[in-house]
C-alpha cells in the first residue's frame, strides 16, 4: 500500500471513528465496533441497541447466540 493509500484508509477511520464516537450506530457490526472502541457504560449499550432498527437487532441477537453455542461446544470439547 503505498502512501497515499494509508492517508486515505487514515482519514477514512477518522471519519468513522467520529461518527461512532457521537453514537449514530446504524447496524450491529457498527454497535461491535463501537462497544471495542468506545468501551461504553450497560446503559448506554442499551440505549443504543433499542435504537437500532429491528432488522440489525435480530442480527446482533443471532450473533450472540452462535457465538455462545460455539463458546458452549468448546467447553463440551
Amino acid at each position: 500500500m503505498d502512501r497515499y493509500e494509508q492517508a486515505f484508509y487514515a482519514e477514512e477511520r477518522k471519519k468513522e471513528r467520529e461518527r461512532l464516537k457521537d453514537n449514530t450506530v446504524t447496524s450491529a457490526i457498527e454497535f461491535v465496533i463501537w462497544v471495542d472502541q468506545f468501551d461504553p457504560s450497560d446503559d448506554e449499550m442499551a440505549t443504543v441497541v433499542h435504537a437500532l432498527p429491528d432488522t440489525e437487532q435480530q442480527r446482533l441477537k443471532n450473533a450472540v447466540a452462535k457465538i455462545k453455542a460455539m463458546k458452549g461446544n468448546q467447553d463440551n470439547g
